[in-house]
């Protein structure tokens, strides 16, 4: 990690408090996301929804699940190598601000909404 960077980052020595997550999202303009596809290729990370959930950018090599995953969130910057990733990154302006994203779009994410499709598979597997 290049500590003289202009971008910004947050390193936790141990398990971070819901607070503490949120404060530090609360000051970034996006998520960095340089998923494997060996490791990635059929199945998303669930770090992915936290973009979602707390309305943020998202930069990202794309991958097959996670363009799925993400395929109509409008905030999504995907690049297909790390020289076309940093050149979109630079060429970022901190004046992009989301608009407002409906609530009811960000819902259909969360583990509590019964009408979470994963959800309804995961409980079809367990039933």
């Amino acid at each position: 990690i290049d500590q003289k960077s202009q971008v910004m980052f947050k390193l936790w020595d141990s398990i971070y408090s819901q607070e503490e997550f949120n404060k530090e999202i609360s000051e970034v303009d996006g998520f960095l996301y340089l998923f494997n596809d060996d490791k990635y290729l059929m199945t998303a990370s669930a770090t992915a929804l936290d973009a979602i959930i707390h309305k943020k950018y998202v930069f990202t090599l794309s991958n097959p699940a996670i363009d799925s995953l993400l395929s109509d969130y409008p905030y999504v910057i995907r690049a297909e190598n790390i020289s076309d990733l940093v050149i979109k990154i630079n060429e970022f302006s901190e004046n992009k601000k989301i608009e407002a994203i409906d609530n009811g779009y960000i819902d259909r994410f969360l583990l509590t909404n019964p009408l979470n499709s994963d959800v309804n598979v995961v409980n079809k597997w367990l039933s």
